[in-house]
């Protein structure tokens, strides 16, 4: 029996022209293409995670150092995006967001310039709400991980033209203390403030405060203060900052007003002798290099001197007993006006401690010996008397 369909449907299969064609090998194709270009043709897609960067590589494009990223922080540190993971996403659409140029004189890739507003200046006023604002600003910044603003606040503390400031401002003794110091530290001076500033406020000192110092008498309650105002050539007021905890408090000293804005400025350290050679002329008219820096003094004349007295207290025993008289001390002054020794020489023990604790805190201005604060050896009298 014929069969139509079947015969029909052989001889279409067995005429070439309409056999079916094999389909084009495009995927090798496609792979040879695309390994014949390089990889950095390809433009990075904006929200892809970053590649893991090696040790080798450069520094990420950020103006923090990285020191200074991680004081700048506060709490759980792993949740915050470091300011390269930020950087990257905006680099890539800024780039790619630029059109082709048009003409085939040029085949390089046109580079997006953007001219950034100058930054505003950093002013405060010249008072102590000034300086506290300053440092609310700086902890504020450091509580919200505004690093570029922590440091730009930090930075701002930096005293500019720093020779030329304590040579106006200061004695060359003390600047010859501070200059080589600040020159080596002020790098890093920042980065120490920016630690001091988290240990402080972690440690529970949250209450910020400020004082001024304008005279030596107004610094008589710490030493540190009043040995650089006793320093100084001109009365640029000095500041001091606080956190404070409870009756405690950790201070932050010195700041001076410069240029419209606080900086912080290290003051000279009188308890260790600077190596300078000194002279001076003996008991024979010659001339002795490096002798000790310790120089005799009347008790009348060192009493002169004397700038924050404290009074002492009177004992209750002793004025029960109507006991007076005075106390007399063998003493050693400090190049930086303190009270470095004390002792006892005559007077009534039952006196001894109560002179003894009020003279520890007298404060005189130093004695200067070839431009050098020298230590002076001297005696002091206390003298306690009963009204009749």
């Amino acid at each position: 029996m014929h069969q139509p369909g079947l015969f029909r449907s052989r001889s279409l299969a067995s005429r070439p022209s309409i056999r079916p064609q094999r389909r084009p090998r495009i995927l090798p194709k496609l792979r040879l293409l695309a390994s014949s270009r390089s990889a950095t043709t390809w433009p990075p897609f904006p929200y892809a995670p970053a590649p893991p960067r090696r040790a080798s590589s450069a520094a990420p494009a950020s103006s923090l150092s990285p020191g200074l990223v991680n004081q700048f922080r506060f709490g759980n540190h792993a949740g915050v995006i470091r300011p390269y993971y930020l950087f990257f996403p905006l680099l890539v659409v800024a780039t790619s967001s630029v059109p082709p140029k048009v003409g085939a004189q040029s085949t390089e890739p046109q580079i997006a310039t953007q001219t950034s507003a100058p930054k505003a200046k950093i002013t405060y006023p010249d008072t102590q709400s000034g300086l506290k604002q300053l440092a609310s600003d700086i902890l504020q910044a450091q509580k919200e991980n505004n690093g570029s603003r922590a440091q730009e606040l930090l930075d701002s503390l930096l005293l500019p033209n720093f020779n030329e400031w304590y040579a106006q401002n200061f004695s060359e003794a003390a600047v010859a203390r501070v200059i080589p110091a600040y020159t080596a530290n002020a790098p890093r001076l920042p980065a120490q403030l920016a630690g001091v500033f988290l240990s402080t406020y972690q440690e529970g000192f949250r209450t910020i405060d400020a004082v001024r110092y304008d005279d030596e008498k107004s610094a008589c309650s710490s030493a540190q203060a009043f040995s650089a105002m006793t320093a100084k050539k001109t009365p640029v007021p000095l500041y001091e900052l606080r956190f404070t905890h409870g009756d405690q408090f950790k201070r932050v000293f010195a700041f001076a007003y410069v240029d419209g804005t606080f900086r912080i400025v290290p003051t000279p350290d009188f308890s260790k002798p600077s190596g300078r050679v000194i002279e001076k002329v003996d008991d024979a008219g010659s001339k002795v290099s490096n002798p000790d820096q310790r120089v005799p003094a009347g008790a009348t004349v060192q009493a002169a001197r004397l700038v924050c007295k404290v009074q002492p207290y009177y004992p209750e025993e002793a004025r029960l007993r109507r006991i007076s008289g005075t106390v007399r001390f063998h003493t050693i002054i400090g190049a930086d006006g303190s009270i470095k020794q004390l002792e006892a020489l005559t007077g009534p023990p039952i006196l001894v401690d109560a002179a003894k604790r009020a003279v520890s805190r007298w404060r005189y201005r130093p004695t200067l010996l070839n431009g050098e604060p020298v230590e002076i050896d001297t005696t002091i009298d206390v003298i306690f008397s009963l009204s009749p």
